[in-house]
């Protein structure tokens, strides 16, 4: 599975606040969150969380920016994101799942 994200900020930023694209993990397994050599930002985690899912579990998802980021965090509770710098307009991120591995997400691409 995979889905290509369109995000337009407004331009009204009266606090002059860094712009973020921001993912959540119910159980907060976020294995990668980094900016690459390119200056992109690079996300990766996997959730094995119960709730009746057969033992063995996981739920593999990778997201990238096509857009340089300021840095990449971990935001409050189970968020990962993407900082942009406050004059960001357009940016598109894109992400890839699988229930076999990490892998199968980069191969859903």
């Amino acid at each position: 599975h995979g889905t290509i994200m369109r995000v337009t900020f407004p331009a009204f930023n009266p606090h002059n606040l860094d712009k973020r694209v921001c993912m959540r993990l119910d159980d907060n397994e976020w294995s990668t969150m980094e900016k690459a050599s390119d200056g992109r930002g690079v996300i990766k985690g996997i959730t094995r969380r119960a709730n009746g899912r057969p033992k063995g579990f996981g739920f593999y998802i990778t997201a990238e920016s096509d857009e340089q980021v300021v840095k990449v965090e971990r935001g409050s509770g189970h968020l990962a994101c993407f900082t942009y710098g406050k004059n960001a307009e357009v940016v598109t991120v894109r992400a890839a799942t699988s229930f076999i591995d990490d892998a199968q997400a980069l191969t859903n691409f």
